[in-house]
């Protein structure tokens, strides 16, 4: 969560194209973002693997 912006002094209208603070900030949200999302992919695997399967065959019984 990006937490800079809160009660900053420096805050207008498009800010954030320029601001530094929260131009790190955000790269390192989206880097947690990234990681997270890859041990969520990872633990869910198995079940990825069951619920495409399951899809697949309900589009070919419906063809």
């Amino acid at each position: 969560m990006i937490r800079c912006c809160k009660d900053c002094q420096e805050r207008h209208i498009g800010c954030h194209g320029n601001c530094e603070k929260y131009q790190a900030e955000n790269q390192a949200h989206r880097a947690e973002k990234a990681r997270l999302d890859n041990i969520r992919w990872e633990r869910n695997a198995a079940n990825n693997v069951l619920i495409n399967g399951a899809i697949r065959q309900i589009r070919r019984r419906r063809n």
